[in-house]
């Protein structure tokens, strides 16, 4: 089953195997009710994502670190937890 968000996903899994069985979900997030009124802009960045060595979060912390006034939210779990 691919789930896609998108009609141009659908369509793309659909070409890519025609035999896969497809489901369209769009984002379950309203913009209508939940858009800020005032842009801000900041330098802030998060990463969801278990905490393994294949996620590579080291490299997205260093890349951060590097943005003067940056800051990086991570929210997972996993063995490199205390990492």
């Amino acid at each position: 089953m691919f789930v896609a968000l998108t009609q141009s996903q659908k369509r793309w899994a659909n070409k890519l195997n025609r035999f896969v069985k497809t489901a369209t979900i769009p984002n379950g997030v309203d913009l209508t009710k939940f858009t800020p009124t005032k842009k801000k802009s900041s330098n802030r960045f998060l990463t969801v994502a278990a905490f393994t060595k294949e996620k590579r979060l080291g490299l997205a912390i260093k890349a951060v670190a590097s943005i003067p006034g940056a800051s990086l939210m991570l929210v997972g779990k996993g063995p490199e937890e205390e990492y």
